[in-house]
């Protein structure tokens, strides 16, 4: 993906079929991020590998999220019955939220599904004007889903760093469902 690129890497993450392992090396990769309109998300069953916390940066692009709520990464498209499982390991997300003037509010990482690994992540420069920011915000989500089991392992990550100016709360860590 070729440096300050705001389009490969999402046409390249919406392309891989389900069950795909996406290894990226050091970088950093310029996402839109998702929101109703433009859902950029890593299908069921994938995982995404970085190259290390600081190394491989997925950042959202500068004026990418106009309006309303969005996240920097969007993780499973199906419930927990499904069964498929999710990682997200050895990286940093930069919400870069300072430089989204019409978001309402920018999540790090959600996810929808059965079973998810989020390791070694480092999430940064979250921010809201409006409503709650979260940093990893993942699980199961429609009500139908509550009574199935799911599992959300999240180890050795760290939320920080938030937008100065954030008039709303901040949830650095909430597995759902």
């Amino acid at each position: 993906v070729p440096p300050g690129d705001r389009d490969t890497f999402d046409r390249l993450i919406n392309t891989q079929p389900v069950s795909t392992a996406i290894h990226l090396g050091a970088g950093t990769f310029l996402t839109k991020g998702s929101t109703a309109g433009n859902p950029v998300r890593l299908k069921d069953g994938c995982s995404l590998l970085g190259s290390g916390i600081g190394v491989t940066v997925v950042k959202l692009a500068d004026g990418a999220l106009s309006g309303g709520i969005g996240s920097t990464l969007q993780v499973g498209t199906s419930g927990p019955a499904g069964g498929f499982h999710h990682c997200v390991r050895d990286l940093t997300v930069d919400s870069n939220f300072a430089a989204q003037p019409g978001a309402g509010s920018v999540n790090g990482i959600s996810g929808v599904g059965h079973s998810f690994l989020v390791e070694d992540v480092e999430l940064i420069n979250l921010g809201s004007r409006a409503g709650e920011a979260f940093g990893i915000f993942i699980g199961n989500f429609d009500g139908s889903d509550v009574a199935r089991p799911s599992h959300v392992v999240i180890r050795n990550c760290k939320v920080h760093k938030p937008w100065p100016e954030s008039s709303a709360g901040f949830s650095a860590i909430t597995p759902t469902g």
